[in-house]
């Protein structure tokens, strides 16, 4: 193993490790409460498709890294990967001040507390979520590192730890079936992973791609990264409807505009936003979905009224918006991943251890204008 050290500096106004990696966006994060890092596996890509072992710590000035990779890294690539891992290329406060504020009073004052929205694998994101239904946070994070000691491969063994990458769909095919993620406390989620894992299997074969990256990029091509076709390919798998589907777009697809909506949230637009789903917007609504098989059987019309009102209301970075703006509300202490705390006991790290009428036609990704050149 290669091992690299370093850091480089950013504020905890831009990014905080907490508001971001235990709050439901990523799922095999672990955090050593004494020393401050945390630790998880990693796909380097488009560096290495391979998984590498990945630590970072922060305080208020800096943001450390140490990476244990099995292929030689120049620290540029290390720097500009962590980066881009937390789409620091977005400059969160302009947003706040040009986008969001102007448009709601709601940001008024608001504290952004260094919330991000991660650019993630899309295979593990979906598996992720797919164990996020009616679920809590913690529990999400337990059966996605069971996933990996149980079923993905063995990277390196410390003293105290051993780490695992993900299983890809291969692997949990060939290793995992509906009735050893059951043992393993998955409940009726175990048919929708092994359903999963066998389609996706069948589909890469039908195009000759062998890679789980590489096919959801392929699909991201396919449909020249059309959201409404996107999510309608992702509802095909077993398990997925348009939550876990827009969390996927969102998170792994990296559609910065996707707004996730469950029955939480579409309270709060009621409360806060005293939304009201018209007869004549539900009609419309289902005359455009009509040719869609999957997401005119799974959609919750008044949902998905709200999805696009907020997408209306904050713009090409709604998703965004919304993970700072419920940032209180849907992750409170009690739902926050596990903390881990090093012991003399050996322990497994799996790699150790969220599940508009001018709106309704889909408009093309507008041109990014929130960028930043230097962190």
């Amino acid at each position: 193993m290669n091992e690299y050290r370093g850091f480089f500096n950013i504020c905890r106004r831009s990014l905080q490790l907490e508001n971001v990696l235990q709050t439901g966006q990523a799922f095999r994060w672990v955090l050593d409460s004494e020393s401050g890092w945390y630790t998880n596996t990693l796909k380097l890509y488009p560096l290495t498709p391979e998984f590498q072992i990945i630590r970072l710590k922060q305080n208020d000035s800096k943001l450390e890294y140490h990476l244990e990779s099995s292929i030689k890294l120049e620290s540029r690539e290390i720097h500009n990967w962590i980066k881009q891992y937390f789409r620091m290329e977005v400059d969160v406060e302009k947003l706040c001040e040009e986008q969001w504020l102007p448009n709601d009073s709601t940001f008024k004052g608001k504290n952004l507390r260094g919330v991000r929205v991660l650019q993630q694998e899309p295979w593990e994101t979906l598996i992720s979520f797919i164990c996020s239904s009616n679920n809590n946070i913690p529990r999400i994070s337990q059966m996605c590192q069971k996933l990996s000691s149980h079923y993905g491969n063995l990277l390196n063994k410390h003293e105290f730890s051993n780490y695992y990458s993900f299983p890809t769909s291969e692997e949990l095919c060939d290793r995992a079936s509906v009735e050893s993620l059951r043992s393993l406390g998955f409940g009726y989620r175990a048919r929708y992973i092994i359903e999963t894992a066998k389609l996706l299997v069948q589909q890469k074969k039908i195009v000759g791609i062998i890679n789980d990256t590489e096919y959801f990029q392929y699909i991201s091509n396919l449909y020249k990264n059309d959201y409404l076709q996107i999510r309608e390919h992702l509802m095909g798998y077993s398990g997925v409807g348009p939550k876990v589907a827009d969390c996927v777009c969102l998170m792994g697809f990296h559609m910065d505009d996707i707004v996730p909506i469950d029955v939480h949230i579409g309270r709060v637009a009621k409360r806060d936003y005293k939304f009201v789903a018209s007869k004549k917007e539900l009609a419309i609504l289902r005359d455009t979905y009509s040719t869609m098989k999957l997401t005119k059987k799974k959609i919750n019309y008044e949902l998905e009224l709200i999805r696009l009102m907020f997408k209306e209301l904050w713009g090409p970075y709604a998703g965004w918006a919304e993970g700072i703006l419920f940032f209180r509300e849907i992750s409170t202490p009690t739902t926050l991943a596990p903390i881990s705390k090093e012991s003399k006991k050996k322990r497994l790290f799996a790699d150790t251890l969220y599940d508009p009428k001018n709106a309704l036609k889909e408009p093309n990704r507008r041109q990014n204008k929130y960028i930043k050149t230097e962190v």
